[in-house]
């Protein structure tokens, strides 16, 4: 939640920041952030993001954070999540303008991106920020894609994709 409570405090009270996290233990470490710093312009929920709408493996790793829908082969432990689409839960949420997108979902960022193209078509001018450092080619992949889309990525800082 630490940039989630950065990020409400930047968008100010007229603005909305959605949260997503999957695991309950770091959602309800969340919810208590949000509330120790009084955010009230802040929607979080517990599920996890892709490129369909269902239920999925969140593989768990023995610490707080790095958890993942991708599997990388040293994971056994998981629980199960529902998914959804970006464009599915901003659909539900009845939020159509978007200005900025942050992702840093542990390899996974290609399927949420894939699941959100409505929200892409529909604010040509959305900023993306996406922490690929996740596997080697990642940065080159995330760029393709969102370049294959025309959204003018770039690969920031060795690995960090970034929108103009």
């Amino acid at each position: 939640g630490t940039y989630t409570i950065l990020a409400a405090g930047k968008v100010g009270e007229q603005g909305k920041l959605v949260a997503i996290e999957p695991e309950i233990k770091n959602y309800k470490r969340l919810l208590k952030n949000i509330e120790l710093n009084k955010f009230k312009n802040i929607i979080s929920k517990n599920i996890a993001l892709s490129d369909h709408n269902g239920i999925e493996k969140l593989y768990i790793l023995p610490y707080s954070y790095g958890h993942s829908l991708v599997s990388r082969g040293d994971r056994d432990k998981y629980i199960k999540v529902p998914v959804k689409t970006l464009d599915s839960l901003l659909e539900e949420l009845n939020i159509e303008n978007i200005d900025i997108i942050k992702i840093d979902t542990e390899g996974a960022e290609i399927p949420i991106l894939k699941g959100a193209k409505k929200i892409f078509k529909n604010n040509p001018n959305i900023k993306i920020v996406i922490a690929a450092e996740h596997y080697p080619s990642q940065p080159k992949e995330v760029c393709e894609f969102l370049n294959s889309i025309d959204l003018k990525a770039k690969i920031y800082y060795k690995n960090f994709v970034t929108t103009a």
